[in-house]
């Protein structure tokens, strides 16, 4: 296996553990998880051995609501959708944890998403300058060059970095 092979059977993994369906292994230790009201889901495990913390973001898990949510999503460009702030919102607070954390000064952070999860793991690599990938979703970068994005991030004070 190459790298880019682990890499993308890892990014699996983990977006599928962000479900809450998939076991880790001993490797991986669960940090936090976030559920918002929007339906934006994601987990944060830490690989010490690997030096990486990777953050799992979970797409459609109530299909109805989920697909307005997604459709929505895709269709919304002011980005006045509560879904992409809060993961906006919840990567600069991870971001600011992390940098917090001398523990954690030489690891790297990537992000993984799944289905409808691949959108805000686009939008936290963008914003953050995280390493991520997608597994079988919709892409952001239609989203993420509209003046609407940039005016939340403005609105939000964040600066990609």
């Amino acid at each position: 296996m190459n790298f880019i092979d682990i890499e993308v059977s890892a990014a699996g993994v983990i977006a599928g553990a962000a479900y809450g369906k998939i076991k880790l292994g001993v490797d991986y230790v669960l940090l936090k998880t976030v559920h918002t009201n929007s339906g934006f889901d994601a987990s944060v495990f830490i690989n010490s051995n690997e030096k990486k913390i990777w953050i799992g973001v979970a797409g459609t898990n109530k299909y109805s609501e989920d697909m307005l949510a997604w459709f929505n999503l895709l269709s919304d460009n002011s980005l006045n959708n509560q879904h992409y702030i809060d993961a906006i919102k919840f990567g600069d607070s991870l971001n600011k944890e992390i940098q917090a954390n001398p523990l954690y000064s030489d690891y790297s952070i990537k992000v993984s998403g799944h289905s409808l999860g691949v959108f805000e793991a686009q939008i936290l690599s963008y914003v953050f300058r995280w390493s991520g990938w997608g597994i079988d979703g919709p892409g952001a970068y239609g989203l993420i060059k509209t003046d609407g994005f940039g005016k939340a991030l403005r609105d939000l004070h964040i600066i990609p970095e």
